[in-house]
C-alpha cells in the first residue's frame, strides 16, 4: 500500500474525531484529496484511539506533519502560530545540524592538497592539486629530458 494512502486514512480517521467547526476550516479541495485517496481502501485501518491524546497516538510522521500544518494554517491564533513557527524553525535547525555532523559537507575545505580558485568566473569551482616541492622538481627534470629525445 502506498504511503499517501496510509497517511490519507490516518488523516481521515483523526478528522472524523475532530470538532466539525475545525474540520470545516480546512479547504474543501484539501479534504477531497484525502477522501479520494481513501475511497477504495479495504486493507488498511488507521489505528486511532479517541481516548488518547494526539501526541500519544501511533501515527506516521507524515500524518503528524500534515496535522501540524492544519493546526498552523487553519486552527491556531496568530500568537500560537508564531510560537509554532519558532518551534518548527528550531527543530529544522537541529535536524540540519545533525545532517551536517553525519555527512560533513566541509570535507574538501579541510584538505591541504586542493585549492578552490576563481569562483566568480565559473559556476563550478576549479580544483588545483598542489604538488609537493620534489614532485615539481621531478616534473621539470622529465620535461627537460623529453627535449633531448
Amino acid at each position: 500500500m502506498e504511503l499517501i494512502t496510509q497517511v490519507s486514512c490516518e488523516i481521515e480517521e483523526v478528522l472524523a474525531h475532530t470538532q466539525k467547526e475545525l474540520v470545516q476550516k480546512i479547504p474543501i479541495n484539501i479534504r477531497n484529496f484525502f477522501l479520494e485517496n481513501t475511497k477504495n481502501v479495504t486493507d488498511y485501518t488507521a489505528k486511532y484511539n479517541p481516548d488518547v491524546s494526539l501526541n500519544e497516538q501511533e501515527l506516521l510522521d507524515e500524518t503528524k506533519g500534515i496535522l501540524t500544518l492544519f493546526y498552523r494554517d487553519y486552527w491556531c491564533s496568530e500568537e500560537e502560530k508564531k510560537k509554532l513557527e519558532n518551534i518548527l524553525n528550531e527543530n529544522e535547525r537541529k535536524y540540519q545540524e545533525e545532517l551536517r555532523k553525519e555527512y560533513n559537507p566541509d570535507v574538501f575545505a579541510k584538505s591541504t592538497n586542493i585549492e578552490v580558485i576563481d569562483k566568480e568566473t565559473s559556476n563550478m569551482p576549479a580544483v588545483i592539486v598542489k604538488l609537493k616541492w620534489y614532485e615539481k622538481v621531478l616534473g621539470k627534470i622529465k620535461k627537460w629530458l623529453a627535449k633531448f629525445k
